[in-house]
């Protein structure tokens, strides 16, 4: 069996948490598995990006690979206490989410939650949001 690459687990992250984030009832407007210039009014909105790269070795023989990703929760920073419940509305469903996924088989042998996540202004197509970085590490073995 091939090994997952980092753009494809990349893809499958993404279309995991679109389908637990987006939707009726449910906390974010959009997932982007890539970094957009521009929301075009979106918020929240969920964007993965790659973040690094290790390979390990695994017995003498082989290695594999822990991916890094940067999950960045953006909020519209319009109204102050809306932004913050959004903000956590979303990271909480995101938290459960990934918990509930720790291990997806066929795409990664374990998921975790590697930092502590960081919340800091940030400008996305000329519009303030609030951003949330949350750095997750991906072990993928085959």
């Amino acid at each position: 069996m091939t090994i997952k690459t980092r753009k494809e687990v990349r893809e499958h992250l993404g279309s995991l948490l679109s389908s637990a984030l987006v939707g009726t009832g449910k906390p974010a407007q959009a997932v982007y598995d890539y970094l957009k210039s521009s929301f075009d009014g979106q918020s929240p909105v969920v964007v993965i990006g790659s973040s690094g790269f290790n390979a390990q070795e695994q017995d003498f023989t082989n290695w594999f690979a822990t991916y890094d990703y940067e999950v960045l929760v953006f909020v519209a920073r319009e109204d102050t206490q809306l932004a913050d419940d959004y903000l956590d509305q979303t990271t909480q469903k995101l938290y459960e989410t990934l918990q509930t996924n720790r291990v997806l088989s066929g795409y990664w042998d374990d998921l975790v939650w590697a930092d502590p996540s960081q919340i800091v202004p940030a400008v996305v197509g000329g519009k303030p949001y609030w951003m949330e970085t949350v750095l997750v590490r991906v072990t993928v073995y085959e």
